[in-house]
């Protein structure tokens, strides 16, 4: 799924992972040396809130997926969370600087990444999908028709939906937007045939009675998997991630957010 922030400045992000780890150990909340005490230590939640449902704002709160994970959270672990709200291209620097714990963002699992970061087990796999005009589906019914030449195809930059698209729709016309709401905008208005995001922004806008003139093609047209991430030194957390994960998913608490958020019927693995 979700975003690949950045991707093409990693060059920039692996000389910022470099840079930190040749320096002293960044003071942590969650470091392997925090001790005994770690529970009365607050969890600072990194989190991007432009991409819903995993995580938007509605009247100024934080809302979706990811914080309600997060209560769940510190509920086992016994741990306050602090959400720490931040453009999603700055999660990682974030946290390699030290000013957040834990990447809790819809954040899709790449090699770039793993180059930087640790991920916990996934929990949830996703893909990119289209979106489109209800009133062309006729001509889009045809897999292959999204590879038509001349086809205006929108993203969000900085994303794996970006790199789907240079990577594959290679005779289309790209065009970037910076959210998601602009991108809405432009496909309504006849600027763009069709727009590439995560399937939970697709499923949400396909399924949304307000927005009866757009539809997804609900076809994945990439397999991704979203996770936390956590500095690499932090690996006391990430067993501690990994194991409210593994409990999340056999109480079943898990699958019951997902279900509250995202309007298909979507195992967790």
């Amino acid at each position: 799924m979700r975003r690949f922030a950045c991707y093409l400045d990693f060059p920039l992000l692996l000389c910022v992972a470099l840079s930190v780890a040749g320096c002293a150990a960044v003071p942590s909340a969650t470091s392997d040396a925090a001790g005994p005490d770690r529970t009365a230590v607050p969890l600072r939640v990194g989190i991007s809130t432009n991409y819903p449902p995993l995580a938007f704002k509605e009247d100024g709160v934080i809302k979706g997926v990811e914080v309600d994970l997060s209560n769940r959270l510190s509920a086992q672990t016994d741990r306050r969370v602090i959400l720490v709200e931040r453009p999603f291209d700055q999660l990682i620097p974030g946290l390699l600087d030290g000013d957040v714990d834990v990447i809790m963002a819809g954040m899709t699992v790449t090699a770039e990444r793993e180059a930087l970061v640790s991920f916990t087990q996934s929990y949830l796999d996703v893909g990119q999908m289209p979106l489109i005009r209800a009133g062309d589906v006729g001509q889009m019914a045809n897999p292959l028709a999204i590879y038509a030449e001349g086809l205006r195809v929108g993203f969000e930059s900085g994303t794996t939906g970006e790199r789907f698209v240079r990577e594959n729709l290679t005779q289309a016309t790209p065009v970037a937007f910076q959210g998601i709401e602009p991108a809405l905008a432009a496909l309504r208005g006849g600027e763009i045939d069709m727009y590439i995001h995560d399937a939970p922004t697709i499923w949400q806008v396909g399924n949304d009675p307000l927005e009866q003139d757009l539809m997804g093609l609900y076809r994945p047209l990439t397999n991704e998997s979203l996770a936390w991430a956590v500095r690499k030194s932090d690996t006391a957390l990430l067993q501690e991630l990994d194991e409210t994960l593994s409990a999340l998913k056999a109480s079943g608490e898990l699958q019951a957010v997902i279900n509250r958020w995202i309007p298909v019927s979507v195992k967790v693995q």
